[in-house]
């Protein structure tokens, strides 16, 4: 059972060194594939909500699988009640981002093409999320790059965070309550 405690000297820390003398857990994650568009994973359902697809549940069961064969016994390091932040490196061919015959082709608009880095990230948010955490509320800060390369991938890299990263002008006394509530909260997780 790993016991979460609070630093001693926490005010007197900066957020980056905080986040080196971090106690909590962190894990990257490599995908060998790319999510497909939005558009092929979730379609409008008649009662005015968004369904996943039939390519959407191949694609999480995809990574389901992937995760539960390379990263088991990492996962089972996290936290599932922490606060975390998540990077997203998506690895695509220059031909997916850059149109090639910008500037040759007065009909090219744009030297980018279409594709969105959002509409990756929901997907595997949702996949990850049922994997290492109890909901995707419990992350507060992400990071998505789109990254030109000969090889595609995606690289996930989820680090748990300390709860005073995320508080901003509140009182002393507001910010010690709800850092007390999060870290009674995370000791569940632990248990």
């Amino acid at each position: 059972k790993r016991k979460l405690k609070s630093p001693q000297k926490e005010e007197t820390l900066h957020p980056p060194e905080f986040i080196k003398k971090s106690h909590f857990s962190d894990i990257t994650i490599v995908l060998p594939f790319i999510p497909p568009s939005i558009n092929d994973l979730y379609f409008n359902n008649r009662h005015g909500g968004r369904t996943l697809s039939k390519a959407g549940g191949i694609f999480k069961t995809r990574v389901r699988e992937h995760l539960a064969n390379n990263y088991l016994d990492k996962v089972q390091g996290l936290n599932p009640n922490g606060m975390y932040s998540m990077s997203m490196f998506f690895y695509l061919t220059q031909d997916e981002l850059f149109t090639k015959s910008y500037l040759e082709n007065p009909n090219t608009l744009s030297p980018y093409k279409r594709r969105d880095v959002g509409n990756m990230e929901k997907i595997l948010v949702d996949c990850i999320k049922e994997f290492v955490m109890k909901d995707d509320c419990q992350i507060f800060s992400e990071t998505l790059k789109k990254i030109a390369s000969t090889e595609r991938r995606v690289v996930i890299v989820l680090k748990e965070v300390e709860p005073n990263e995320f508080i901003d002008d509140l009182n002393s006394e507001i910010q010690s309550d709800i850092i007390r509530k999060v870290n009674a909260y995370r000791e569940k997780g632990n248990q």
